[in-house]
């Protein structure tokens, strides 16, 4: 049985830290408390049979519910935005961070000094040699848009696409190779974007009341317990960091 639990969306940002870590997705039906119970309770066992003194507070951050989703393959995005993703990034989704194509890397520095050996500025150089990460950034965006409507948020869409829009005119202007999209905590479109693109970057399943546990630092939770964590709870666990 499923006990429903409300919590605002916007401390659901929270739960996932640029430290690296150890983060489970639950696609389970139990309520939060059942699973730091359970986890509580492997802990338990671990501890009896290893002789430590661990608990769920020192090694686990609190349980939440994922409050979106996201389906790469939803009929309303279109076949031709996904072909387009799909042909710059050979690995196709997980990974949508166009700073994560770690494929590309070797290429575009080899083009960088081609050019610049050509006459062209560093700056022009990185520009034109990372134009396909910059387009890899613009279907991101698109992709986000489509999130935004699987999600019930589509008043966010054109407050989103005007700020995109004066995003890409700025950093085109400023040849900001690198730069990435920000929203201020109190803008609505905050907690969306930072959870579509941390998941996304790191190719974490989005599936809405999935329970999201991570550990509190990398470390923290004996590797021993990963996998009775996922095989008790239906979880997969990634690393972040």
């Amino acid at each position: 049985m499923k006990f429903p639990i409300v919590i605002n969306q916007d401390s659901f940002v929270g739960v996932i830290t640029n430290s690296s870590s150890e983060l489970f997705v639950l696609e389970t039906e139990k309520s939060l408390e059942f699973v730091e119970r359970v986890i509580g309770d492997l802990i338990k066992v671990y501890n009896k049979n290893h002789g430590t003194h661990y608990s769920y507070k020192k090694c686990f951050k609190p349980a939440q519910l994922c409050p979106y989703n996201f389906d790469y393959f939803h009929k309303d995005i279109p076949q031709g935005l996904r072909d387009r993703y799909d042909n710059l990034i050979p690995e196709g989704l997980p990974f949508l961070d166009p700073w994560s194509t770690n494929d590309n890397w070797g290429e575009n520095y080899k083009k960088e000094r081609e050019y610049i050996k050509s006459g062209m500025t560093e700056i022009e150089a990185q520009w034109k040699a990372n134009l396909s990460n910059r387009t890899i950034m613009i279907i991101e965006f698109q992709l986000f848009v489509h999130f935004l409507k699987q999600n019930g948020l589509e008043h966010l869409v054109p407050d989103f696409l005007a700020k995109a829009k004066e995003f890409l005119k700025e950093s085109r202007k400023e040849r900001q190779v690198y730069a990435n999209i920000y929203f201020d905590e109190s803008d609505p479109l905050y907690a969306p974007w930072e959870i579509f693109d941390m998941a996304t970057s790191w190719g974490l399943t989005l599936n809405e009341n999935s329970i999201w546990v991570q550990t509190i630092e990398d470390n923290s939770a004996p590797y021993e317990l990963f996998g009775a964590i996922n095989s008790f709870l239906n979880g997969n666990n990634w690393h972040l960091g």
